[in-house]
């Protein structure tokens, strides 16, 4: 497998400041795609370990990424 996937997750974790995380449908919005074009990204990040999802205590529908 190619460690582009994990160089993307460190770019976007790296423009989204401290604390470093995000929720997907922000990450979508920063790289200029619809949330249904980005779906499985948080899932390739993921499965990889190069992000990790913790849900939010404000809102059990959520998730964050870090």
């Amino acid at each position: 497998m190619s460690p582009a996937p994990c160089r993307t997750a460190w770019s976007w974790t790296s423009r989204v400041g401290e604390p470093y995380r995000t929720k997907p449908n922000q990450l979508a919005r920063s790289l200029m795609l619809s949330t249904g074009g980005t779906t499985n990204v948080p899932h390739r990040f993921v499965a990889r370990g190069a992000v990790e999802r913790e849900d939010d205590p404000a809102d059990t529908r959520s998730t964050w990424l870090s």
